[in-house]
C-alpha cells in the first residue's frame, strides 16, 4: 500500500506539470537528483549499522552492475515512453506501460514456480482487465496504431520492474540501500547527459518541482522490494499496477472533479475486485 501511494503521487506530480507544460528532460533531472541523495542518505545511515563492505563485498559487485543496468532500463524506458506518447498518443502509450506489469508477473511465475490460489489467479485476470479499461478508450482504440515501439515500451518498463525482483530473490536485503543508490545515480547521469547532449534550457521552476518528485519515487522503489520480500511478485506487481491506477482515479476524481465514464467505472470496480481477490 505504501509503494502504490508513492506510485501514485508520482503520476498525479506528474499530471499537474504537463498541464504546466514543463520540461520533462528538467523535471526527470531534478527528480533523480533527489532520489540519488535521498538514497545516499539511507546508504549512510545502513552503513553505519552494518558495515556493508565488510559483510557483503561479494554481492556488492553484481549488485553494482544490476543496479547501473536498471538505471539504464528506468531511463530508456522513459525516453520510449515520451516518444511513444509523442507518436502514438497518450492512452495508448499509457495502456501498453501499464500492461508491462505482465513481464514481471509472467516470469515470476516460469522462473520461481510461484504458488497462488485459484482466487489470486482470478485477481490477475480481473487486474490486468481493469487496468486495460482505466488506461485506454477501447472505442478509440485503433488497432493499426500498435507496433513495435509499444511493445519495446512494455518490454522495457517490465523489465525495469522485474530488476527489483530480481534483486529481492538473489541479494542480501540489507544491500537494497546501495542497489537504490545506483539505480537512481545511474540514472541522473543518463538523463544530465542527455539534457546537454540535446543543448535543451534549464527552468529553475521544472528542476524544482521534480525535486519534489524525487522523494516518492525513491521510496516507491523501497518499498517495493520489502513488499516483494514478504509476497509472491505475481501478486505484488499486479496489485502495485492496479492499486496505483485506483489510487489515481479516485484522486483526480475527487481534485480534478473529473467524471468517470461507463468504462472507466467498470475498470474502477474491477480494480477493487481484483485488489480483494489478489490478498484471498
Amino acid at each position: 500500500m505504501l509503494a502504490v501511494l508513492c506510485s501514485a503521487s508520482i503520476a498525479l506530480a506528474f499530471r499537474w506539470s504537463e498541464k504546466q507544460q514543463m520540461q520533462r528532460l528538467t523535471l526527470t533531472i531534478g527528480n533523480y537528483v533527489v532520489a540519488t541523495l535521498v538514497a545516499g542518505v539511507l546508504l549512510i545511515y545502513r552503513n553505519s549499522q552494518t558495515p556493508i563492505f565488510r559483510t557483503h563485498s561479494t554481492e556488492l559487485f553484481a549488485v553494482m552492475l544490476l543496479g547501473v543496468l536498471t538505471g539504464a532500463l528506468f531511463f530508456a524506458t522513459f525516453m520510449v515512453y515520451q516518444r511513444a506518447v509523442g507518436s502514438k498518443g497518450a492512452p495508448l502509450a499509457g495502456a501498453f506501460a501499464k500492461m508491462g506489469t505482465l513481464v514481471p508477473m509472467s516470469l515470476s511465475l516460469i522462473l520461481w514456480r510461484e504458488s497462488l490460489s485459484a482466487f489470486q489467479y482470478i485477481g490477475l485476470g480481473v487486474a490486468l482487465l481493469a487496468m486495460l479499461l482505466m488506461s485506454v478508450s477501447l472505442e478509440k482504440l485503433d488497432w493499426k496504431k500498435i507496433h513495435l515501439l509499444l511493445w519495446v515500451l512494455l518490454l522495457m518498463g517490465g523489465l525495469a520492474d522485474f530488476s527489483n525482483k530480481i534483486f529481492q530473490q538473489h541479494y542480501s536485503l540489507e544491500l537494497k540501500e546501495w542497489f537504490l543508490w545506483l539505480i537512481f545515480f545511474s540514472a541522473l547521469i543518463f538523463s544530465a547527459f542527455t539534457q546537454i547532449l540535446k543543448k535543451r534550457s534549464w527552468h529553475w521552476a521544472d528542476l524544482r518541482w521534480g525535486l519534489v518528485i524525487g522523494v516518492p519515487n525513491i521510496f516507491s522503489s523501497f518499498f517495493l522490494i520489502l513488499a516483494l520480500n514478504v509476497l509472491p511478485a505475481s501478486v505484488v506487481f499486479p496489485f502495485f499496477s492496479t492499486g496505483t491506477l485506483l489510487a489515481i482515479q479516485t484522486t483526480t476524481h475527487w481534485i480534478y472533479k473529473e467524471r468517470l465514464n461507463s468504462q472507466e467505472m467498470w475498470g474502477f470496480l474491477l480494480a477493487i475486485g481484483a485488489l480483494f481477490l489478489l490478498n484471498f
